[in-house]
């Protein structure tokens, strides 16, 4: 897991915000009220979130990525928008950009309407990620809560961040950047060097990017460095 930062909120949930909470609550009330069948309804009413800009705008704020896991949102086909704080305990926030976030399927449905009052799970585009987050010094495949962080201890926990396939991940990552930083020291002192220090930046801003960051604090040296 890994900050972004939010863009502004999009035209369409700008315009449309207060009017979706509204009818959304008003056909709660009126099943609630007389106990009329309206759940269809309701449940149109609360997928409204789910507008192709939305989307758009949260493909772009994650770069496509995982708020979660970092690995690519739509791997299996599909991505969700996510609900940080579950609308099943905070209706009045399904329509609130700042709860919304891109999540991949198997991190989605991990954390389904999990939510810790006193430790709540992270929120990227708003927590310093890295104060609770971190990766085993031993098995850099498995992700821990930093300093005991309990906030961390529940973004692991909800999100099932090291389910085997996610681990697999990590470790095939791992391999692409320890085969680069063998090259990077192969070149060390060679003008070559930069274009392999710039492959691992990249590395960073794609898939998994919090563990490169990790690995390129731990493994990558000044001195390899092009000046």
């Amino acid at each position: 897991m890994k900050r972004v930062n939010r863009p502004a909120k999009p035209a369409y949930l700008a315009r449309n915000e207060a009017r979706l909470l509204e009818r959304l609550n008003e056909l709660c009330e009126e099943r609630n009220g007389h106990g009329s069948d309206l759940e269809k309804k309701i449940k149109r009413a609360e997928q409204k979130y789910n507008h192709r800009s939305v989307k758009e705008a949260l493909n772009t704020m994650y770069r496509e990525l995982c708020c979660y896991c970092e690995c690519t949102a739509s791997t299996d086909g599909f991505s969700a928008i996510e609900h940080r704080k579950p609308r099943r305990d905070f209706p009045e926030l399904t329509f609130d950009w700042q709860n919304l976030h891109l999540s991949c399927t198997p991190c989605n449905g991990a954390k389904a309407d999990q939510w810790n009052e006193k430790h709540p799970i992270l929120d990227a585009a708003a927590d310093k990620v890295d104060d609770h987050l971190t990766y085993d010094d031993d098995d850099y495949t498995i992700l821990v809560p930093r300093n005991r962080s309990m906030r961390g201890d529940t973004t692991i926990v909800h999100a099932k961040l090291n389910r085997p396939r996610l681990k697999a991940a990590r470790r095939e990552i791992a391999h692409e950047f320890l085969n680069t930083l063998t090259k990077i020291r192969k070149l060390s002192g060679d003008p070559k060097v930069r274009a392999k220090v710039e492959k691992i930046d990249e590395m960073v801003a794609g898939p998994l990017g919090s563990l490169v960051s990790y690995l390129r604090d731990v493994h990558l040296s000044d001195e390899v460095l092009p000046s």
